[in-house]
């Protein structure tokens, strides 16, 4: 149960940035790793 859920959530994920941001976090397989990366290098407060 928790595999489907994190890779429904992941595929959201994924579809909702560009294809070229995609290709450095695709290989991440837990859904938390991507949105700490991703705020890391995004969030601007």
């Amino acid at each position: 149960m928790w595999y489907t859920d994190n890779q429904k959530v992941k595929r959201w994920m994924m579809m909702s940035i560009s294809p070229k941001i995609m290709k450095q976090y695709i290989r991440l397989t837990i859904t938390r790793d991507i949105w700490k990366s991703l705020s890391k290098a995004f969030y601007d407060g």
